[in-house]
């Protein structure tokens, strides 16, 4: 049985963008699946049951070859999509790889605020947690595809559940499968990469490093899935890496959502957001080592 058409109003009506969303030559195929949550389904990111992760003691002196600028070296690995975020004003958010254009929220979102990469005029943009940047369908990574997961942020003291990127849908039992990746973990600091299956768990699909870092600062945060293993990298470091994260994930087509929740939730991210990219494959360590020398950062 279908969602409602009073909810699904009422989700589409929280995540609407200014503009018509559109997508030209899209790398990834959109697939029809099931319609998405109604308002306030969602559990705001509960983490679920895992094995404790590996942590790696993975340095990031010269193991990453930089050869030319921050935009350069992510371009290099072939993002599916690439947002730097340095609009003056919305309402559209421009991926650099012209496979999705976001669209900003209509409030709770300041432009021009001073970017992730040293040397480099572009800005960024900081969330209230009002409303997240919404995004066109795609990017399923169903089965076990690989894919990586890469942003700048810059985190305000309060956050709950800091949601960077939220790739959900909801089947009809009200259950959640997705793609996400956040910060902080609703307790204390940290990031979470977790992959819901379709009966709705996260056992064996999620990683979590819960070592604090100091908020307020810009920090490179990345996560990758191979098939098999979830890994976690801060400032250019692996943290975090675990082998059972192999189950499959279905198709749904469903639209997703940096900043938030893809739902009419409430656990959004606060702070300053730069830099995303989302890549159709799992970076090794060089390259995420690459990619934070690229900044230019010590």
């Amino acid at each position: 049985m279908g969602t409602p058409v009073t909810a699904r109003f009422a989700l589409l009506s929280c995540l609407a963008p200014a503009v018509l969303l559109t997508g030209c030559d899209l790398a990834f195929p959109i697939h029809d699946g099931p319609e998405a949550a109604p308002t306030g389904v969602g559990d705001g990111g509960d983490g679920g049951a895992a094995d404790a992760p590996s942590v790696v003691e993975s340095s990031c002196d010269d193991d990453g070859a930089v050869t030319g600028s921050y935009p350069a070296e992510v371009m290099k690995d072939g993002p599916a999509v690439y947002l730097r975020l340095g609009e003056d004003a919305g309402p559209v958010a421009h991926d650099q790889t012209h496979h999705y254009d976001g669209a900003y929220p209509d409030g709770g979102i300041e432009y021009g605020v001073t970017g992730a990469i040293l040397g480099d005029s572009d800005t960024a943009v900081r969330l209230d947690g009002t409303a997240p940047i919404a995004m066109p369908a795609g990017l399923d990574f169903a089965g076990r595809l690989p894919f990586t997961l890469e942003a700048w942020a810059n985190e305000a003291p309060g956050n709950g559940f800091g949601w960077v990127f939220d790739h959900s849908d909801w089947l009809d039992s009200g259950t959640r499968v997705s793609w996400n990746f956040y910060l902080n973990d609703g307790t204390g600091t940290g990031m979470t990469l977790e992959r819901r299956e379709a009966d709705g768990l996260t056992a064996g699909s999620v990683v979590g490093a819960g070592s604090p870092y100091p908020l307020g600062v810009y920090h490179h945060a990345v996560a990758t899935f191979d098939g098999t293993t979830l890994a976690l990298y801060l400032d250019g470091k692996q943290v975090a890496l675990t082998g059972t994260g192999g189950t499959d994930l279905p198709a749904t087509g469903n639209v997703w959502t940096i900043g938030g929740q893809n739902c009419a939730c409430s656990d959004r991210f606060i702070g300053v957001l730069d830099e995303l990219a989302v890549y159709p494959t799992a970076l090794a360590a060089d390259r995420v080592c690459a990619h934070y020398r690229a900044s230019g950062r010590p």
